[in-house]
């Protein structure tokens, strides 16, 4: 989960590492979940420069999402 802000935060004094752009989620999921597709999703996710921040967390944490709901092989 990420933290660093609050509500009551005027101005935070920096980032938190969750909400820097290139966060590297792929490359989490590359050596720590052990999931090369969903790390291939998510650095294509993470390279594409016409998306806002949170669009990016959106689209990762919906690919996470069909992984997690996806049928059992």
């Amino acid at each position: 989960m990420c933290t660093g802000l609050r509500k009551t935060d005027a101005q935070p004094k920096a980032k938190p590492p969750c909400l820097a752009r290139g966060a590297n989620d792929s490359q989490r999921f590359r050596n720590q979940v052990k999931d090369k597709a969903l790390a291939e999703t998510a650095a294509v996710i993470e390279d594409d420069d016409s998306s806002i921040l949170m669009e990016s967390h959106a689209a990762i944490a919906e690919a996470v999402n069909r992984r997690d709901t996806a049928p059992a092989d």
